[in-house]
């Protein structure tokens, strides 16, 4: 009777483990999702962020550029025109220009 009630201890307490390795496995699984899922809305929040200032930097580059030729053509500074005719044109043909 002894031996009998050992050997259906023994059982039971084989049964809670793995009973407690798997609610602990689990846990350690949905944290693990849960990390990951994080982890991958992290990425994509910064991947919205750096195409956002990529997409700023070409608006303000671009725009800055355009400032740049407005100033030029507004302040009547012939200089960069004339030098792109003179390389286009060649210096005889350039002549006829000024």
């Amino acid at each position: 009777m002894k031996q009998n009630f050992a050997d259906q201890l023994q059982a039971q307490s084989e049964i809670w483990k793995a009973q407690v390795q798997g609610l602990s496995g689990g846990r350690s699984n949905r944290r693990a999702r849960q990390a990951r899922g994080e982890y991958k809305k992290s990425m994509e929040q910064m991947q919205d962020k750096a195409r956002g200032s990529k997409e700023t930097f070409a608006e303000r580059k671009s725009v800055g550029a355009n400032e740049e030729a407005w100033k030029d053509m507004v302040g009547g500074q012939p200089e960069g025109l004339s030098s792109n005719f003179g390389k286009r044109l060649g210096p005889t043909q350039f002549s006829r220009f000024q």
